[in-house]
């Protein structure tokens, strides 16, 4: 796994350690602002979150912190929001989380770590498309996870990366290859293309791979980036996948 600086986690651990659950004792999204206002200014930290997790962006550091909700208030009109953990899983995808075990027992980035062991055993000549995930901490029984800094597809200009990263040819060719269309961008796509080889027979092999792991199904433009110059997934637990 990648170094990181052990100053850098003991910070992370001291201001995690002074936040406290709120009354209904888990931690959701709507958590993570006094989360954050417990971090001194000068550390320049940006944060951003998800459905299941979340992110602590340290601007001048190399690695990010994703922290996974382990309850969440459900909107939905078929649940209590009084009581999330009564949340019908099956109609409503915002259920609630409870890491430690149980019926909610949902940590994503813990599944992120069992599917790169997965792929790393079963697709190994596709691995260097995952951007690791590890654990490094419990605080307060919550687990804390480090991840290497990318650049995310989400906030970048698709017309740059075809100029200096692909070519439309490429691109051509995975909009043209019907049999393996899923639900990513298309320049995206071009640049795995490009990483393996222009090998259409190895690029199959990676659509077939995405599709038989469920990976397929989650590959937003903000679950996708870049890293040193390599198209990675940089969530790949897929998002209320049984």
């Amino acid at each position: 796994m990648y170094k990181y600086d052990d100053s850098f986690v003991k910070k992370v651990h001291e201001y995690l350690y002074g936040f406290s659950l709120n009354d209904e004792g888990y931690f959701g999204e709507e958590d993570v602002d006094y989360l954050v206002s417990g971090i001194p200014a000068e550390e320049e930290f940006d944060y951003d979150t998800g459905a299941t997790k979340c992110v602590l962006i340290p601007v001048k550091g190399e690695f990010v912190i994703k922290i996974p909700f382990n309850g969440c208030v459900c909107s939905c009109s078929t649940c209590d929001v009084e009581e999330p953990l009564e949340c019908d899983r099956d109609s409503c995808p915002y259920h609630a989380f409870e890491n430690g075990g149980g019926e909610y027992s949902d940590d994503y980035c813990a599944l992120e770590v069992e599917r790169y062991e997965f792929i790393k055993e079963n697709y190994p000549e596709f691995i260097d498309f995952f951007l690791p995930l590890e654990k490094i901490m419990e605080v307060k029984h919550y687990p804390v996870y480090i991840q290497p800094k990318c650049e995310i597809f989400d906030y970048l200009d698709s017309e740059d990366l075809i100029e200096s990263s692909t070519s439309k040819e490429s691109i051509k060719t995975v909009r043209s290859d019907a049999a393996n269309q899923i639900s990513a961008p298309a320049e995206w796509l071009a640049i795995c293309f490009d990483n393996l080889d222009k090998d259409i027979n190895k690029y199959n092999r990676f659509i077939t791979m995405l599709k038989e792991t469920r990976i397929s199904g989650d590959l937003h433009s903000k679950n996708l980036g870049f890293y040193k110059n390599h198209a990675i997934i940089l969530d790949y637990a897929g998002f209320y996948d049984d």
